[in-house]
Parts: C-alpha cells; structure tokens; sequence
C-alpha cells in the first residue's frame, strides 16, 4: 500500500480524534478498510504520561497480525521517559504517524514522532526543555543533563539529528519554538526514516528489476505527479497506476 494513499485515507476520515485534554489518554483501534485491509491505529492525546505505555503494548498484542499501524498524533507533551520507552516500542513495531490538520505535537510528544518509520505533518510541531516542579539547584541540573544526555542518544538511535536535542534543550520551558516546514525537514521530523528508505529503494529495485536511476526517475515522477492528490484516494491510486505504465511497471507492482 503506498504511504500517500494511506495518509490520505487518514486524512480523510479524520480516525477517532476528539478526546479532551482532561481525559489525556491513548486509545487504539483495529478497523478493516476495503483497499488497505486491517488498520491499527492508535491515538496519543492530550498529556503522556506512563499510563500510556501500556496502552500502547496492549494495542500491539492485540494487533500483533496487523500489518499496518499507524500513531495519530495529538498531544501537549508530558512524561519524557515515558514517551522514549513508548518510542522505542513505536520504532520496534513499525509505526508510521500522522499529525492531522489544526492538531499539535508538542515536548514530549516530538519524540514520539520520532520513532515512526514514515512521518506525515499536516499540523504542527513545537519543541522545548523539560520543566521541574522541584529540586534543588544542583538536583535540577544534574536531572537536565541525564535527560539531555538521554534525548541525544534516542534520536540518534531513531536516525535523527543529535543537534534536534540541543535546541530542545535551548527553548525556556515556559515557551514553545514551533517548528517551521524547513526545520521540519532538517531535523527529518516530516519524512520516512533514511535507513528505511534505502532498505525499500534496494527490495523495490530488485522487485522491478530496475536500476538505481531508473527507479529514482520513477520515484521523482510519481512524487511530482500524484503529491497533488492527497486526501483523494481513489485519484491517488489512478495517479499512481498512471505513473508506472508510463514507466513501464506492472500494474500490480507499483503496489
């Protein structure tokens, strides 16, 4: 199932966003869809906190058959060990995310969009340091470097820029730096995962039998055609059906 097509599904049927902020907490589904087949879809909102761990271990036992699996987006931030232990487990599962239009995903939960495999913003992002309720000076600072510490070898093991950290770390607490569609890329918050996609660029080449050129015109054509299709399923698959007959891949492998 292409990615596009799937986001765009997403999209348009908004899944089961709507939870309060007072309510801050996970909730997950398993639901069938004609073309793309069983789906589940867990939604993190409002606060993270640990609870929310296990929410998410208990939708992956349950969906453990389910091949796609897609994390909808919609927090203020929270718990930031809880988020990286619910990260690792994204990341381990193969998630992909979405952040719907008019939702946020703030503080802790940039590191939940972190660990999914393919990442899609419509909505937006904003980043800042974690905030202490108590402490002394010398409690605190030892807790933001460990935490820091910790940040940086998470994103760095979720193939992300170490640097994403650092400038977390630099916003006040009681502010948040939302993140602009550029810094979106150049911290590789709005893409699929650079590892992953050349593990899928090297398998679709051998599906096809395409060299590497020919598959990266091919990519480049579907990318610049069918992008303008988003939200519209059905033309999607048209386009996308359109693009390989113009380069000659079968139908069904485009798939």
């Amino acid at each position: 199932m292409p990615k596009s097509q799937f986001f765009a599904f997403i999209s348009a049927t908004s899944l089961f966003l709507g939870a309060t902020a007072a309510q801050a907490q996970s909730h997950w589904r398993i639901e069938e869809h004609s073309s793309y087949g069983p789906m589940l879809s867990v939604a993190v909102e409002g606060e993270i906190t640990r609870a929310d761990v296990q929410t998410l271990l208990t939708a992956i036992e349950y969906g453990s058959d389910v091949q796609n699996r897609l994390l909808v987006l919609s927090s203020v931030g929270g718990d930031l060990r809880a988020a990286i232990k619910m990260g690792r487990m994204i990341r381990r599962h193969d998630f992909d995310a979405v952040i719907l239009p008019d939702h946020r995903c703030l503080s802790a939960c940039v590191f939940l969009l972190a660990a999914a495999v393919d990442k899609n913003v419509q909505g937006s992002v904003g980043i800042h340091r974690p905030y202490f309720t108590s402490g002394t000076p010398n409690e605190i600072g030892r807790e933001i470097r460990a935490l820091k510490a910790e940040a940086v070898s998470y994103l760095e093991e979720m193939n992300l820029p170490a640097r994403l950290a650092e400038d977390m770390f630099s916003v006040d607490p009681g502010k948040v730096r939302m993140l602009t569609d550029r810094e979106l890329e150049d911290y590789r918050l709005s893409s699929k995962d650079f590892v992953a996609q050349e593990s899928d660029t090297h398998r679709m080449m051998g599906d096809l039998n395409m060299s590497r050129a020919a598959y990266e015109a091919f990519r480049a054509d579907l990318n610049y055609s069918c992008s303008v299709f988003m939200g519209r399923p059905t033309r999607m698959q048209e386009c996308v059906q359109e693009i390989a007959q113009k380069h000659g891949i079968p139908l069904g492998a485009s798939k």
